[in-house]
């Protein structure tokens, strides 16, 4: 968490993965691995350099985020070759990032506040997209946190594994979305 001039809190946000198990479930090297939208969970996303991670990413009501980076990272990463082709947006590492807000126990309320879609060109990288979530002007008073939900877009992502050895096969592969988001009140409790 750091502080600039204006007094906004900047932290780098994360959540559990996308997609973990097994690599020989998609794929044994050098077969191609797709992973489809429908194999990715909808995780929330949490503060992952925050010390209160009872928040688990909970922002204040009054918050308006603002989405200053996106990354995905996976572990094996350097064996992964980008197949898909990167102007679709259909195909590839694409993510929508929705802000809901949510009552005290935890029930949402109503639909999503804003949304917001983004493509990640490489893994294991941050890119700015510089997004502020303007839904939020929208919402009902009786909100008791907002958070961040994030899911997958596309229809599938595509990556050669020739450069992984098969020995990995057996290996876990994890897909992990991260984001730097500036906001300006503390994560709620």
């Amino acid at each position: 968490m750091s502080r600039n001039k204006y007094n906004s809190i900047r932290e780098t946000f994360s959540s559990e993965p996308f997609y973990a198990d097994t690599l020989s479930v998609k794929a044994t090297p050098p077969a191609d691995l797709v992973l489809l939208n429908t194999d990715m969970a909808t995780p929330f996303l949490f503060p992952a350099t925050s010390g209160n991670l009872t928040a688990l990413g909970q922002f204040n009501p009054n918050d308006q985020p603002r989405i200053l980076e996106v990354g995905l990272f996976c572990n094996m990463a350097d064996g992964l070759v980008y197949i898909d082709n990167p102007d679709d947006s259909t195909h590839g590492p694409a993510f929508a990032l929705s802000l809901i807000q949510y009552d005290g126990g935890g029930v949402p309320i109503g639909g999503a506040l804003d949304q917001f879609r983004f493509k990640v060109p490489e893994l294991n990288q941050m890119f700015p997209v510089d997004y502020l979530c303007t839904g939020v002007q929208s919402r009902a008073v009786t909100a008791s946190y907002l958070r961040l939900n994030v899911a997958a877009s596309s229809t599938s992502m595509t990556f050669a594994t020739i450069s992984i050895d098969p020995a990995f096969a057996a290996k876990r592969i994890i897909f992990k979305p991260v984001m730097l988001i500036e906001h300006t009140f503390p994560m709620a409790l």
